[in-house]
């Protein structure tokens, strides 16, 4: 009992408490984490190899060193390495289990593999690595390399073209794609008053060729002939048709209009044919004798058009429609007559105003016969003549643009059929107000220098029994010097010419004409005859104000600083404030006689007869 009372020693207390000091529990077998590995990995000793196929079934990852021996040397004889003889590995079976044979360094020793024939894995690794083995090997790779730093950069430099080019090709602008319309403008030619070739004192078509640089010069993109077919009396008669298919002898042959068609043509430009389809219906002298034989009776208009678009014609002005209007048949005809011109390319037609005005009061302005002129005719000619009273002239701009709508108005101040309205030094200011509304000018020849009409003093004078064609003086050549053709005037000096020479009065105002014209043809605003918003279209002319000799004209478009056009058309004087409306601006043209020239304020205008500004708004 004293024996069971005793007191524990002191290191059975100790080793009761700290673990590490008890009697240890029976040994577990403790699997190394790294044995599977390294019994499995290549051992290699100089060149030999030794691999251990661990997915065999007779390997078996144990602490029992037979076990591994055992499965080294199954594998090895699974491998076909019957040959092969491993020395130096020494396992001594009593050595205890594997956890205490893992840190006793008498049992692992190097190995010294000696085999007759190498491994399998040995010989796959070198049978890869034989060059014969891939084509690839001889591929000549210094020219492959240069072809493709060639093709890398050959493909840089395209994309860089590319890219340029793109850039260069951009529009500078936002300007609308109008093409034809935007820098169109009609020189409409008498020609037996443009330009004498041969010396007779009557014009020619050979004539109006040598004059081609002027109309190049002045900007002009459509030439516009008066009646050059054949009559009876030509030019004192030249209404009175005999054939709409032959020229009259005093102006030439076909072969001399197909040239005048070719040189038009090689210097951008069209022409278009005065077309008298039905005689007036006035004449000052015979008033019976008009229409006697007229082609019409005998003459297919169709027919008609078909020749002379057949001479690469580009557009007729059909003259005298308007006297057709209350026909039957009228749409059909037009419709037979637009089908004709659009077989050919970029052809227009253009009738008078006449023809819509008379339509429109009669059977309205929505009639299927109005839907019909609109759709038959590209332009319609409409003549700027009441300049001594602006305020009727006002109103009727703006009712001609309401009533045409989308559609473009021809405007002009004279023409073949009226007497010339360049009186009182206006003819420049009128000029540039045609260039400054809603549509295309139309310029009369001489228009451009102030050529005004005849000017007999009394009865007796010469050319009296020619008053009817007082309209025709001969071109005056004083302003412009021709350097390619020399000719210096109408006719030779030593001959009369057909008609008395008229005078000129804007000689000086030539190059401001030609400006203005320039003005228009890259200027959106002046050009266009309105801008689509959406599915509607909007107007961008508006007359801000007129009275009997001022006018204004506004011009506007999206984005766009706004135009205006000043003239006085008057007699006198006037100074004029549209402070109210305006507020600043810029003067781009002016036509004025006046050498110095005041700076420009809306609070007072001062306008001269005959003057007129141009000006661009401030937004």
């Amino acid at each position: 009992m004293s024996s069971a009372l005793a007191p524990p020693s002191p290191d059975a207390e100790a080793r009761s408490i700290c673990p590490l000091l008890a009697t240890p529990s029976p040994t577990l077998e403790i699997e190394h984490p790294l044995a599977a590995h390294q019994l499995a990995a290549q051992v290699s000793d100089a060149d030999d190899i030794v691999i251990l196929d661990t997915t065999l079934p007779e390997f078996k990852m144990n602490n029992d060193v037979q076990s591994i021996t055992r499965s080294l040397t199954l594998a090895n004889m699974q491998n076909g390495d019957n040959g092969s003889v491993c020395s130096g590995l020494h396992l001594d079976q009593n050595t205890g289990s594997t956890s205490d044979n893992l840190l006793n360094s008498n049992v692992y020793y190097n190995l010294n593999c000696e085999e007759n024939e190498r491994m399998k894995a040995r010989n796959i690794i070198q049978y890869l690595n034989k060059k014969q083995n891939y084509s690839f090997v001889y591929w000549n790779w210094p020219l492959i390399r240069r072809t493709c730093l060639c093709s890398m950069f050959s493909f840089m430099i395209v994309v860089l073209c590319t890219v340029v080019v793109m850039i260069m090709t951009q529009p500078k602008n936002c300007d609308p794609n109008d093409t034809w319309r935007r820098s169109a403008m009609v020189y409409e030619i008498f020609p037996a008053s443009f330009q004498d070739s041969n010396n007779d004192g009557l014009g020619d078509l050979h004539g109006i060729g040598e004059r081609i640089p002027y109309l190049k010069y002045l900007g002009v993109s459509i030439v516009r002939l008066n009646s050059i077919f054949m009559s009876t009396h030509y030019p004192d008669d030249f209404r009175n048709v005999d054939t709409l298919f032959r020229i009259d002898p005093t102006l030439g042959n076909l072969d001399d209009l197909k040239q005048l068609v070719d040189r038009i043509h090689s210097n951008n430009m069209s022409i278009i044919l005065d077309l008298p389809i039905l005689p007036p219906s006035y004449r000052i002298d015979q008033p019976s004798e008009w229409g006697r034989n007229h082609p019409n009776d005998t003459e297919s208009v169709e027919e008609v058009l078909k020749y002379w678009l057949d001479q690469k014609i580009d557009g007729f002005y059909i003259k005298g429609v308007e006297q057709m209007q209350d026909d039957h048949d009228f749409t059909q005809k037009l419709a037979l007559w637009r089908s004709i011109v659009d077989h050919y390319d970029s052809k227009i037609l253009i009738a008078s105003y006449h023809l819509v005005d008379d339509v429109s009061s009669k059977y309205g302005p929505s009639s299927t016969r109005m839907e019909s002129i609109k759709a038959t005719f590209d332009l319609i000619d409409f003549r700027v003549h009441n300049l001594d009273n602006m305020t009727v002239e006002a109103n009727r701009l703006t009712a001609a643009y309401d009533l045409m709508d989308e559609h473009w108005i021809l405007w002009s101040l004279s023409n073949n059929d009226k007497q010339r309205i360049s009186t009182m030094n206006t003819s420049a200011a009128g000029v540039l107000l045609t260039f400054m509304l809603p549509g295309i000018p139309n310029v009369f020849y001489g228009e451009e220098i102030g050529l005004q009409n005849v000017q007999i003093r009394n009865s007796m004078e010469e050319h009296m029994e020619q008053r009817h064609l007082f309209q025709f003086s001969p071109m005056y050549w004083g302003h412009y010097e021709d350097h390619t053709s020399g000719l210096n005037d109408f006719t030779s000096l030593t001959v009369v010419p057909w008609m008395a020479q008229a005078p000129v009065t804007n000689v000086d105002k030539f190059e401001t004409v030609r400006a203005g014209f320039e003005l228009r043809s890259h200027t959106p605003n002046i050009y266009m005859n309105g801008f689509c918003r959406k599915i509607s279209f909007m107007k961008n002319f508006n007359v801000r104000y007129s009275d009997k000799s001022i006018i204004v004209v506004e011009r506007i478009y999206p984005r766009k600083n706004p135009y205006l056009f000043v003239g006085n058309f008057g007699r006198e004087y006037r100074i004029l404030d549209l402070s109210r409306m305006f507020s600043e601006g810029r003067v781009l043209i002016r036509v004025s006689r006046r050498q110095l020239f005041e700076e420009f304020n809306f609070h007072s205008i001062h306008l001269y007869p005959g003057e007129a500004y141009v000006i661009k708004l401030s937004q």
